[in-house]
Order: structure tokens, then sequence, then C-alpha cells
């Protein structure tokens, strides 16, 4: 199962990646594919962790809850000319002209909205990772 310190390096990858950039999202597996489309034109506002809690934020209040549980992975790639089409089962993809991020085996892909957010977060205990921590 990732660590924290595996999520937080996720969410930098994703604000080096997508932070203010309008983004394509979607599901090509289908299982986020109502939220994909809400989400889908927006900017994507950047990424942060707590825990092992992956929050993708976008405009609007609108976050992307991912928990990696046993068996997920999200894999960021950048620099390519061309995105290529999604291999395997890809639950949530997003996408520019340069970067794409594709989510699969995730335990949770969750759209929730910043108060869901953060009443998650304040049920958790401290993340000595985190910038804001008091170790």
């Amino acid at each position: 199962m990732p660590e924290g310190h595996t999520l937080h390096r996720l969410a930098l990858e994703i604000d080096d990646a997508f932070a203010g950039q309008r983004v394509r999202v979607g599901s090509p597996q289908g299982r986020f594919a109502d939220s994909a489309a809400l989400l889908d034109g927006q900017v994507l506002v950047g990424a942060d962790a707590w825990g092992k809690k992956l929050y993708v934020e976008f405009e609007g209040d609108r976050f992307v809850y991912i928990h990696l549980g046993l068996i997920g992975g999200l894999a960021v790639v950048t620099g390519v000319d061309e995105v290529p089409p999604p291999v395997g089962e890809v639950r949530l993809r997003i996408t520019s002209a340069t970067a794409y991020a594709d989510l699969r085996g995730a335990t949770a892909c969750e759209l929730v909205t910043r108060a869901q957010r953060d009443a998650a977060v304040a049920l958790l205990g401290p993340d000595p990772l985190r910038p804001d921590a008091d170790p």
C-alpha cells in the first residue's frame, strides 16, 4: 500500500503537470464517467495529500478524492508530444497538451465538495510530511 510520502510526491507531480491549466478529464473505464463529465474542460487548481488521501482540486471548490488502497496506482507522464490512448482499466484520466495522468485500481475515486474534504481531513491526525505540520 502506498504510504504518505508517495501521495505527497504524486500531489507534486500533478501540480507540476497540470496546476492552473484547463484540462480534459475522462473515465475510459466508465466508473467515474458522470463526475469526469462535470470536470472536463475545467481548470485544475492543484493537488494536496493528507496521509494516504490525495485530493485533486478543480475550480468551483470541487475535489477528486483518491485513496489508492492496496493495488491502486497513479501514473503522471509529462513531456509528451501526443497523449496516447489509455491502456487497461483506467478509472480517471486527466490530460493536457503535453501530459497525462492515469488512475488504475484505486479503492476510492470520488468527486467531493470542499465541505466534504474539510470534514474528512478534520477526522485525521496530523500529517508530519505536510508543510503546515507541527512536529
